[in-house]
């Protein structure tokens, strides 16, 4: 009996192993690698934004919801009161900051690349170690670093983000605006959608619209069920009835419960809409032929009154070209991690809005703007050790490398 046992457990432990085996081996021919030797640490930044994770701002467009948690690279972050996400190490649960003696507050912008940089950056000392390298004036000084990106931020986003915070009394010494891709694919999104340049990225501005619209159908939904059976109520409560005041009172809360059910149901149902936002007039000077042209500038101008502002409040400003896999020189290079990944359109507006970015270099230098283009950092080592998926977040190699890159 014990043999037959071992015999079961030894049969079904060898079945389990075969099927592993079989399972590997069908996720290498799909993924290119095996999931056995994956990061398990995986770069989860870009699934920070979701709607039900995530409010509306009256100035920002949107922020994340407070106290929602998740990890980056195994490190635990929590949203802070202003909507932002920092490491719960980094112990900055409140906006505004206020430094204490001799630290020095370090402000990161832009998207989700810019947020994991300024995780990366949290739980370790490359960045400030940078910083105190590139300038000796903070060589004794505590540095501090604080999160002002989110998942899709684009200009003028990190421009109304930083006007915002200062209003509101945070203090910063170095500010850097890593930026680029946003820019580039939202812009484009937006004009294939008519909608203008400027506002928030629309395929997750309207992804969070359309989930509020369907909260408010549900409750509809329900809110009808209910009125239906108070009016089955009622109506079966008229029989009872032998006043008649009683009687037409009843009548009446019957003919305004209908009344209330026809409007919910003109509610009820209603298609998603892929546009929320207003279209904006704005929208009919661009064009297929100046689109790129357009968006560099809203992207150069959004970095300009950046740098004014800092100027005036004795801020440095440091405006970095963010490096991303898609552009032509690294797209053949690059081994997609699925190869049926849903970025192939984004090819043509990360060149073509790069190439702009880029030739605007002059003008930069023109407006004192410390500009840097960081998109040959790699230098032809565009693989899984330096992105962690096939859209444009890095690894902690490819932050270590990005850092290094600084000032």
């Amino acid at each position: 009996m014990k043999k037959q046992l071992k015999f079961y457990i030894f049969g079904s432990l060898l079945f389990l192993l075969f099927l592993e085996l079989l399972l590997q081996f069908y996720f290498y021919l799909r993924h290119n690698s095996f999931l056995l030797f994956t990061d398990s640490k995986k770069n989860n930044i870009q699934q920070t934004f979701n709607p039900s994770g995530s409010t509306l701002h009256p100035y920002l467009g949107y922020v994340l919801r407070k106290g929602r948690t998740g990890e980056y690279f195994s490190k635990k972050w929590v949203v802070n009161n202003s909507g932002f996400h920092n490491l719960t190490i980094n112990n900055t649960d409140y906006y505004p900051y206020y430094p204490k003696q001799d630290e020095i507050i370090v402000g990161i912008f832009g998207g989700s690349v810019a947020a994991g940089l300024a995780l990366f950056s949290q739980g370790n000392n490359l960045l400030k170690e940078k910083i105190k390298d590139s300038f000796p004036i903070y060589e004794n000084k505590k540095i501090k670093i604080l999160n002002f990106s989110l998942p899709g931020f684009k200009q003028p986003q990190q421009l109304l983000t930083l006007i915002y915070f200062l209003q509101n009394n945070q203090h910063f010494d170095i500010i850097i605006n890593l930026d680029g891709f946003n820019e580039a694919v939202t812009g484009f999104k937006n004009f294939e959608d008519t909608l203008d340049l400027s506002m928030p990225a629309n395929q997750l501005w309207s992804k969070f619209g359309n989930s509020n619209l369907r909260v408010d159908q549900d409750m509809k939904v329900h809110l009808k069920r209910f009125l239906e059976l108070k009016n089955h109520h009622i109506q079966k409560s008229l029989k009872k009835h032998n006043i008649a005041i009683l009687y037409y009172i009843n009548k009446l809360k019957i003919l305004y419960n209908s009344q209330r059910i026809k409007t919910l149901n003109s509610y009820i149902n209603l298609p998603e809409k892929k546009i929320l936002f207003p279209k904006s007039f704005l929208q009919e000077k661009v064009n297929s032929n100046n689109l790129y042209e357009k968006i560099s500038s809203l992207w150069f101008y959004g970095s300009k009154l950046m740098n004014d502002i800092c100027n005036l409040n004795n801020i440095k400003y440091f405006h970095f070209l963010q490096p991303n896999q898609w552009l032509a020189i690294n797209s053949e290079i690059f081994i997609p991690f699925d190869a049926n990944h849903q970025y192939k359109w984004v090819k043509k507006p990360v060149d073509e809005g790069y190439k702009k970015f880029v030739s605007n270099e002059f003008f930069f230098k023109e407006n004192n703007i410390i500009f840097k283009d960081l998109t040959f950092i790699f230098d032809g080592k565009i693989n899984q050790q330096i992105y962690s998926d096939d859209c444009c977040h890095l690894t902690q190699k490819g932050n270590e490398i990005l850092i290094k890159n600084f000032f």
